[in-house]
């Protein structure tokens, strides 16, 4: 899967998602920093990539339609959680609960 991961993601996802066999980028290393989220949702559309973010305006569906881009994954955080999730484990967890559609299967 590619995945663009958005500023306020971890930079420890990157290579935890790489060695789950997925192509990363982030908005970081792109010099994308503080884009409107149009501009990284149409970035990370041309790209073919999914967008991770923490950013709740990103999964409005009425201005990001299903089945226009790629995908957006919007985590959201317990009340008692003040980080993105970081850990293997949460990420490994949250991967294999996407359904196959959402990973660009069929």
């Amino acid at each position: 899967m590619k995945v663009k991961l958005d500023e306020g993601l971890s930079y420890r996802l990157k290579p935890i998602l790489q060695e789950l066999g997925h192509d990363v980028d982030t908005v970081v290393d792109e010099g994308l920093k503080s884009e409107a989220d149009t501009v990284l949702a149409e970035i990370a559309r041309q790209n073919n990539r999914m967008l991770f973010t923490l950013d709740r305006g990103l999964g409005d569906v009425r201005q990001y339609v299903p089945g226009e881009h790629p995908g957006i994954v919007v985590f959201r955080l317990s009340k008692k959680s003040n980080a993105a999730p970081t850990n293997r484990r949460g990420m490994t967890t949250a991967c294999s609960r996407m359904s196959p559609l959402a990973l660009g299967g069929g």
